[in-house]
């Protein structure tokens, strides 16, 4: 038995022991803090009020009826896509593909703060996200999270992983950050719903996703 004294160091050591014995991705992400992207994942999602809530840290997955919207693994997922493109990389392999990026203060600082902005902004943008901050900050209340959630893809890992990969590419093509806002902004536009009015599954995602 050993007695640690830093917070860290007690989630790293048990990070380390999924070396041995598999742990849930979600929980490796929020205490394996020998991963950089990891950490970051971590930082963007204190930092950002409508994951604040939202985030299952433990499973694998979020169930039917939880108030959660996404893993803490899908948040990881996003940001390595917003940072390099790919959404379909495995967890060593996103740590990797990321690592470089991320090898310097300055690097960290500036990606957490490009990143807060992102996720904030496209909480300003889609009215259902706007939402859901405002409870998170209770500025609001929804009767029905479950339902609320079940209703849109943007709540869903998958969903996350788009609009990290269109991000990817807004902010690889466009360096003015009044057009880059415009672009994040527009995603707000697409009609993210699972089934139409007619309740049949909404054209826009079938064979896209």
């Amino acid at each position: 038995i050993v007695v640690e004294a830093d917070e860290d160091q007690i989630h790293q050591d048990f990070a380390d022991c999924a070396q041995t014995r598999a742990i849930p991705p979600a929980l490796l992400t929020l205490y394996n803090r020998s991963d950089e992207l990891s950490k970051l994942t971590v930082d963007v999602a204190n930092s950002v009020p409508f994951f604040d809530k939202r985030l299952e840290k433990v499973g694998n997955t979020v169930s039917k009826r939880s108030t959660d919207f996404y893993t803490l693994n899908h948040l990881r997922v996003s940001i390595a896509s917003v940072m390099t493109g790919n959404a379909t990389a495995g967890g060593a392999a996103l740590s990797r593909s990321t690592g470089d990026m991320l090898s310097s203060d300055a690097e960290r600082i500036e990606w957490k703060s490009r990143l807060v902005w992102l996720y904030d902004t496209l909480t300003d943008a889609i009215p259902e996200w706007r939402m859901v901050r405002e409870a998170n900050i209770g500025n609001g209340h929804l009767s029905d999270l479950v339902s609320f959630r079940a209703r849109y893809f943007h709540f869903t890992g998958t969903g996350l992983a788009i609009l990290g990969a269109v991000a990817y590419r807004i902010l690889r093509f466009y360096d003015d950050p009044g057009v880059r806002e415009q672009k994040v902004l527009g995603l707000a536009n697409l009609d993210w719903r699972r089934s139409g009015d007619d309740g049949k599954p909404n054209p826009f995602w079938v064979g896209t996703i």
